[in-house]
């Protein structure tokens, strides 16, 4: 899940480095229920000199509808904490499975051993990727995965969260 905050940090560090090299920046953003395919349309309308998508919730097939769509306008694109690997499209990301194992790894070191991994319900691209990671890291030190499941609604969340650590279940991680 990435919060407001982190989604904050993560557009001011595209603006300082958009300054640095005297660009411009035109947010585009978009509501789930708004139509992918007229949202870029608008963007390519726009005659921007490149695109940088970040939205890790487009399913595959509008994934490539999108990335064909902006190529055929000769825009060039760089996707941002998004994976794809249909085609060959420039990525920042970083490597979520090997960070998760990782982590996970080192929190077993530690002596940690419920450690449970939240994920929300939405259907972000990179969190199979962190799911995997996380759970290799688990099995391999022969536990169960603990993986809690949430809405991404923090009002809904609060309660869950709340009512499940009051619970009695152990976490140490």
């Amino acid at each position: 899940v990435v919060s407001r905050a982190a989604t904050a940090a993560l557009l001011g560090g595209i603006t300082d480095i958009a300054k640095k090299y005297d660009y411009a920046i035109k947010l585009f953003t978009m509501d789930p229920e708004d139509d992918i395919k007229e949202a870029m349309r608008k963007c390519v309308a726009e005659q921007v000199d490149g695109i940088l998508l970040l939205n890790d919730e487009l399913e595959l097939d509008d994934m490539g509808m999108v990335i064909d769509l902006i190529q055929d306008a000769q825009i060039p694109l760089v996707l941002c904490n998004t994976i794809y690997n249909e085609k060959d499209v420039p990525t920042v990301a970083i490597d979520y499975t090997k960070a998760t194992y990782d982590i996970t790894k080192k929190l077993l070191a530690e002596g940690k051993q419920h450690i449970y991994f939240a994920q929300t319900v939405h259907k972000y691209s990179i969190n199979q990727f962190k799911a995997e990671g996380y759970t290799k890291a688990m099995e391999e030190a022969g536990l169960e995965p603990l993986i809690l499941k949430s809405s991404g609604d923090v009002s809904v969340n609060s309660v869950q969260f709340r009512e499940f650590l009051e619970g009695g279940n152990k976490v140490e991680a």
